[in-house]
């Protein structure tokens, strides 16, 4: 029963965070730059101890986000399972201090997924320079994703709290 508490609420999860990166966040800008709340709200449930598999839950946001934005469609599906990835393997090197873990996965995560998203335009023919993507669009995102991580993370944390109480945790 817990597994399907589990998988609804996961689902439900990522299904909101999509929708309000597509609605809400999307419109809240710095210069050319909004915030990716699904990269956070993956990079936060993937840090948290005990937590669930989250390599399905990762194809699912990145397959949502590709066939919502003008990327090609492995190319959030791939960003995302690298962030994942990151974010476990520092989960388990950096254990002690989460919310630093957040901020580190959040920084790199952040440009890894925009230099692949550059890199996947430049090879489709936009003529954007690598420059003012750098310093208009992914510059911006990394502060504004770097503001809402800590947030991000209390919030998920939280969920995961009331998912998995501490004393029948498995």
């Amino acid at each position: 029963m817990k597994s399907y508490t589990t998988a609804i609420t996961l689902f439900l999860i990522i299904l909101s965070a999509a929708i309000l990166q597509m609605t809400i966040f999307s419109r809240l800008m710095l210069l050319h730059g909004a915030v990716d709340i699904v990269l956070l709200t993956l990079i936060a449930w993937s840090l948290q101890e005990n937590g669930p598999n989250m390599w399905p839950w990762t194809f699912l946001a990145g397959t949502i986000i590709a066939f919502a934005s003008a990327l090609p469609v492995y190319t959030p599906i791939l960003g995302y399972l690298i962030v994942t990835g990151l974010a476990r393997l520092t989960q388990r090197r950096i254990w002690q201090t989460p919310l630093l873990a957040m901020l580190l996965v959040t920084l790199l995560g952040t440009i890894i997924y925009h230099l692949m998203s550059m890199a996947a335009l430049f090879l489709n023919g936009s003529p954007i320079p690598f420059e003012i993507a750098w310093n208009q669009v992914t510059m911006p995102s990394l502060l504004l994703n770097l503001f809402l991580a800590i947030p991000v993370y209390a919030t998920m944390h939280s969920i995961k709290d009331q998912l998995y109480p501490l004393n029948t945790q498995a």
